[in-house]
C-alpha cells in the first residue's frame, strides 16, 4: 500500500477511535512510520485528510449499493426498496469496522467547519440515494403499484424512514424488528 493510502487508513482508524482533535499529524506520521513533514508531501493538513477519508468511504458505499442493486434488479420493486433501506441502515458489510467507527464519529461532529465540509461531501451521496429511490418509485408508478401523483410523497416518507433507521443504527440499536414493522406499514400505505 502506498504511503498516501496508509495515511488515510490510519486517519480513518484513529478518527474512529479518538475523534478529529485527538488525531494529530504527529500521531499519524508515527503510526505510518514516516516523519511528520512527509505527511505534508501528500496532504495539506488534517482537513484534506479528513475530506479524502470521507470521500473514500462515501464512494465505497455508492459502489457497493450500485453493485447490490444490479444483482437484485430482477427482484420486485418493493423488494429492491426494502433491500436498499436495509443495506443503507443496517448491513454495512461493505465497510470495515474502522470505517463504521469513522462514520459514527462523523455523525456526532460538533465542529461547524467540519460539519459544513461533511454537508458538502454528503450531497453527492444524498443525490445518489435520491436518484436511485426516485428511479425505483417511478418504475412502481409505471407498473401501477403507485399513483404517479404519489411519487413525491412516497419518496419523502421513504427518505424519512431511511434517515430514522440510520440514526438508530448509529446508536447501536437493533433495528431489524423496527425496520420490518415500519416497512410493512409503509408499503401497505404506498399500495393503498
Amino acid at each position: 500500500m502506498k504511503t498516501k493510502d496508509l495515511i488515510i487508513e490510519e486517519f480513518i482508524k484513529s478518527f474512529g477511535e479518538n475523534g478529529f482533535e485527538e488525531t494529530s499529524v504527529d500521531y499519524l506520521a508515527k503510526q505510518v512510520g514516516i516523519k511528520k513533514g512527509s505527511i505534508y508531501t501528500h496532504y495539506s493538513g488534517k482537513n484534506e485528510i479528513f475530506t479524502i477519508a470521507c470521500e473514500k468511504i462515501l464512494d465505497k458505499c455508492i459502489v457497493a449499493i450500485k453493485q447490490l442493486l444490479e444483482v437484485e434488479r430482477d427482484k420486485p420493486l418493493d423488494e429492491q426498496l426494502f433491500i436498499l433501506l436495509k443495506t443503507v441502515c443496517l448491513e454495512s458489510d461493505f465497510l470495515t469496522a474502522d470505517e463504521i467507527a469513522f462514520s459514527k464519529r462523523v455523525a456526532i461532529l460538533s465542529s461547524s467547519e467540519l460539519l459544513s465540509l461533511v454537508d458538502k461531501l454528503l450531497a453527492k451521496y444524498d443525490n445518489f440515494i435520491d436518484d436511485t429511490v426516485s428511479r425505483i418509485f417511478i418504475d412502481c408508478a409505471k407498473q401501477k403499484m403507485l399513483a404517479e401523483e404519489e411519487i413525491t410523497s412516497a419518496i419523502s416518507v421513504y427518505r424519512m424512514l431511511l434517515e430514522n433507521l440510520y440514526i438508530d443504527s448509529l446508536a447501536n440499536q437493533n433495528c431489524n424488528e423496527k425496520l420490518n414493522h415500519l416497512w410493512r406499514y409503509f408499503w401497505k400505505g404506498v399500495c393503498s
